[in-house]
């Protein structure tokens, strides 16, 4: 949800840019390039093609507004698409508690490199990137209780 949100904000400040581009710049530009100088023949002819540009990623833009709204987006109640293995869920359990990859590997039987493992697992199924987001998306999706 938090990534339909951020999406949204940057799709409306590419919308602001464009409309100080068509509020501001466009009358400049076409009052400039009436005065019939050399130089500002080239001008015009830029702004001509930056103007089309601008149409062209409005539409663009309404596009991926409307892609990025009808995107599901997993709630909190929802479980990610691979369900946590039972082993990689005592890692995270570990994990949320401050333990070390040799600490979680003593407690569990195993090798550093096998929890690293488990760990890596648990990213691409949660969809993060830190130690921090796999902890805290857990905690959303309900799969460990911060509070034991």
């Amino acid at each position: 949800m938090e990534q339909l949100v951020n999406s949204l904000q940057n799709l409306e400040k590419v919308k602001e840019h464009l409309r100080h581009y068509s509020c501001e710049v466009h009358p400049i530009v076409r009052e400039r390039s009436e005065e019939k100088r050399p130089e500002l023949a080239e001008l015009a002819l830029i702004y001509n093609l930056l103007h089309k540009l601008s149409m062209s990623m409005e539409k663009d833009l309404e596009g991926l507004a409307t892609h990025l709204s009808a995107q599901s987006y997993p709630t909190d109640s929802e479980t990610t698409d691979e369900s946590l293995s039972d082993r990689e869920k005592q890692v995270l359990h570990l994990l949320a508690k401050g333990c070390s990859y040799n600490d979680a590997a003593a407690m569990m039987g195993c090798t550093p490199s096998t929890i690293q493992t488990y760990v890596k697992r648990i990213y691409k199924k949660l969809n993060v990137h830190s130690r921090s987001e796999a902890v805290f998306e857990a905690a959303n999706l309900g799969i460990i209780n911060l509070n034991t």
